[in-house]
């Protein structure tokens, strides 16, 4: 089965196309011709780009970083407040340890069908950067049962257990089924 990824992230195409290919799935990245939605949901935001994904078989992805006592915040944009605000003025709004999830919302179009995914790791924001990663988030989440940020667990090590990697792999085992 061929099936097409949309999205702009190259990393997150890269570790859905190694999931995918375990499966035995054929996956391929391509560009949004489309504008992302706003939207309060990560769920709508996915079906809104399965919605309007050329290909017939699509995926789309939405992930975010979702702090509980400040009602899911940053949620669908944790990406849009990483490109405007560093990790020292975002760690100077929360002061303190909160408890947190990350969340993965991955979703599948095969013909007119469209079924969704989740993938959630939960946790705590802590007010003080630890490690190093491309993606500050990962370096104030510390997943529990755990005393180490993503960043100092490293991606290696965080990628096969992380929030992409159940929501990947749930669509997987259902396409499998759909085969």
């Amino acid at each position: 089965m061929k099936l097409y990824f949309y999205t702009n992230n190259r990393f997150k195409f890269r570790v859905a196309d190694e999931i995918f290919s375990r499966y035995e799935i054929g996956l391929f990245i391509v560009k949004p011709d489309f504008k992302e939605i706003q939207a309060e949901k990560s769920e709508d935001k996915v079906v809104d780009a399965l919605n309007n994904a050329i290909l017939r078989h699509a995926l789309a992805e939405d992930s975010g970083l979702y702090i509980q006592s400040l009602k899911g915040f940053l949620g669908v944009i944790t990406g849009y407040v990483q490109r405007h605000l560093t990790p020292e003025v975002f760690l100077r709004l929360i002061e303190r340890e909160m408890e947190a999830s990350l969340l993965s919302i991955t979703g599948v179009r095969t013909e007119s069908k469209i079924k969704l995914f989740r993938g959630e790791i939960k946790g705590r924001v802590i007010p003080e950067q630890r490690g190093y990663s491309d993606y500050w988030v990962d370096t104030i989440f510390i997943p529990y049962g755990k005393n180490e940020s993503i960043a100092e667990i490293g991606m290696k090590n965080f990628l096969p257990v992380s929030d992409w990697s159940i929501s990947f792999m749930s669509a997987c085992d259902y396409l499998r089924g759909e085969i």
